[in-house]
């Protein structure tokens, strides 16, 4: 065990040793909150006990232009296109979000109809997941198995993480998004039906569905085990937006929580580092205790006019981080906000940064 642990210890140096030479080299024409000229002491940064943050810039749709930054908030330092200058090439069209599992990172291409597999550390790729429609999120399930929600596929790709190959697939009614694993039970958000489906995961089998509003797309699991999944209000506003907390094992609503016509709409699920406060965005950004009886009425962090479209909570002390699209044209920026609101930072990110994942 002893021989053991050492082994893990020189690994993890190797990787982040490696890691650093890897950064060096990106670090030319990096850019740092204001795109200045680089600092050599960012060059030989140390990783013990830094945290990275990382940013899926979607790109302009079919330009082919989407890219992943990666921001180091203790050196105040931000890599612009990571995958790109790693590989000497472009990502694709599209990048909808990242998933870490075992060492590898998992980006997903959403136009490009695939999943990119890179070491977690340079970004160096491993290998292309494929034959996949409109792939949206990654959910590991074992070791050697995932499930990926689609677009467009009315179904979710059951893809063997060994191979790098799709393997089989799970018919649902229509666009699937987020999805959890507890308790040996994948729970899948589907936009498209009133419902949160239950996949038994031994044998890739729907065995139930639990009415909910339409328009289902965030889910996480708090302190108590207990699922939230928040429905938006649709692209014309139509329908209301929820929230809802239900209980994984009698798959009943434990609470639910309504906006009103005009109201706006519920997204972007976070939750703190001791999950028992969730955080989520209507325009602004808003935070709740799990035991909460109502919707907060004040705003945690406001937008200020700026157009907010992604979230992210630091699982470790609770900093925010949120992307700002601006206009759905331009390159957007990524502020950065210690767990009492107060802004740390901010930075200048890719074209529409979107989804943000901590490591």
């Amino acid at each position: 065990m002893q021989r053991e642990r050492c082994f893990i210890r020189k690994s993890r140096f190797i990787r982040k040793s490696g890691f650093k030479i890897i950064l060096s080299l990106l670090l030319v024409g990096y850019s740092c909150v204001e795109d200045k000229p680089p600092d050599p002491a960012f060059i030989d940064a140390q990783l013990d006990g830094s945290f990275r943050v990382f940013v899926c810039n979607e790109g302009n749709f079919q330009f082919g232009n989407s890219s992943v930054s990666l921001i180091l908030p203790q050196d105040s330092l931000i890599v612009n296109n990571y995958y790109n200058r790693a590989n000497d090439k472009a990502l694709g069209d599209v990048c909808q979000s990242i998933t870490f599992f075992q060492n590898k990172a998992y980006i997903v291409v959403n136009n490009s109809s695939k999943v990119v597999v890179v070491d977690d550390l340079d970004f160096k790729e491993i290998g292309v997941i494929s034959d996949l429609e409109s792939p949206r999120y990654v959910l590991p399930i074992s070791n050697s198995k995932a499930y990926v929600s689609d677009l467009y596929a009315d179904a979710i790709h059951v893809v063997n993480l060994n191979t790098l190959s799709k393997e089989s697939e799970i018919f649902f009614p229509g666009w699937t998004e987020e999805m959890c694993l507890i308790y040996g039970f994948a729970f899948v958000t589907c936009r498209a039906e009133p419902y949160l489906y239950v996949v038994e995961t031994i044998e890739d089998n729907v065995v139930d569905s639990i009415a909910i509003s339409k328009g289902a797309g965030s889910i996480v699991i708090d302190q108590y085990d207990r699922i939230w999944v928040s429905c938006s209000s649709g692209v014309s506003g139509s329908t209301s937006s929820s929230l809802y907390c239900i209980d994984p094992i009698s798959r009943k609503i434990i609470q639910s929580f309504n906006l009103g016509s005009g109201e706006g709409s519920i997204s972007n699920l976070e939750l703190n580092s001791s999950k028992d406060s969730i955080y989520f965005m209507n325009e602004h950004i808003y935070k709740m205790s799990v035991t909460a009886d109502e919707l907060p009425s004040t705003a945690f962090i406001s937008s200020e006019g700026r157009l907010f479209y992604g979230l992210g909570v630091y699982p470790k002390n609770g900093d925010v981080f949120i992307s700002d699209a601006i206009d759905y044209n331009q390159r957007g920026r990524i502020f950065h906000y210690s767990s009492g609101a107060t802004q740390k930072g901010s930075y200048l990110a890719g074209i529409i940064p979107g989804s943000i994942t901590f490591q």
